[in-house]
């Protein structure tokens, strides 16, 4: 007794069929791409201050230890407003108004450093490290930072796994009565090694156009010139052209030659008389005497 055999297109499809059923336990025990929201990165502003050996000196000239007051303000307005007495009168950050979201203070000795993490508020767009000199000279005595506030979508893009990504950094120097810093370190500014700052001028959204630029281009190989066979004999090789000479130069026109001077006409000669003439003179001569 015969078996009937399945058509052959179910013949064909058959291992595939077979083989489906693994296809779909790998894509189901394919890990999953990392996922990142830049609302659960947790970041922070460092800030790096640093004091001289000669701050805020007395009338003796002697260095004295410094407070400074950290605040976190809600625009640039907030700023151009600042007063010197007015921020070191208010016993708090609310005090001074809405546009004072926090503020941290800290004290710095003469020659120390001081490094902290700022958590950083959510409607604040700017730093503002503010120092109590005793004589506070113009608008020296504070320095401003503008906050990234798309830090944490550039670690999302840089590290969207592990969202091990550095922080940006405040650099604040005091010298003698006055306040210098920002997002770079000022002159004077002694850095820490060691420590990392996330670095300047960095968009979210350029992770990958930088990994292609770190790509090796490959090289294309040049056509090499085949030389042809001259059997060991260097006279099988082909003869450079030999360097063309340089034209003769062109020879100067020679100089007109002066003209003949004329020549003096010559005397007359008389002629001499033949010798009939001459026998004929001697017998005229001889009848006469």
């Amino acid at each position: 007794m015969t078996t009937a055999l399945p058509p052959m297109s179910i013949r064909r499809a058959l291992p595939g069929l077979l083989a489906l059923p693994g296809l779909l336990a790998l894509a189901a025990c394919r890990p999953k791409e990392p996922t990142c929201e830049p609302g659960q990165v947790e970041w922070g502003v460092q800030l790096l201050v640093e004091a001289t050996s000669s701050i805020n000196p007395d009338r003796s000239g002697n260095s004295l230890p410094t407070v400074v007051r950290v605040f976190q303000v809600r625009g640039e307005l907030v700023i151009d407003d600042l007063d010197f007495e007015r921020l070191w009168a208010a016993p708090d950050a609310k005090a001074l108004g809405e546009g004072f979201a926090s503020v941290q203070e800290l004290t710095i000795y003469p020659g120390q450093r001081d490094r902290r993490v700022l958590p950083v508020e959510p409607d604040a767009t700017h730093v503002v490290a503010a120092a109590w000199f005793r004589e506070p000279v113009g608008n020296t005595w504070f320095a401003t930072y503008e906050i990234p506030r798309r830090h944490p979508e550039v670690v999302c893009d840089r590290a969207p796994d592990s969202h091990l990504y550095p922080n940006p950094c405040l650099y604040v120097l005091l010298d003698r009565s006055a306040t210098s810093g920002g997002a770079t370190p000022p002159p004077g500014f002694q850095i820490v090694p060691g420590v990392q700052c996330a670095p300047l001028g960095v968009l979210p959204g350029t992770a990958k156009a930088d990994g292609k630029k770190k790509k090796k281009k490959k090289k294309t190989k040049r056509p090499q010139l085949q030389l042809p066979d001259g059997g060991g004999d260097p006279s099988g090789l082909p003869q450079l052209p030999g360097t063309p000479e340089a034209p003769s130069a062109p020879s100067l026109p020679s100089a007109p030659s002066l003209p003949s001077a004329p020549s003096l006409p010559s005397a007359p000669q008389p002629a001499a008389p033949s010798p009939r003439a001459a026998l004929s003179v001697l017998a005229g001569a001889r009848l006469g005497a």
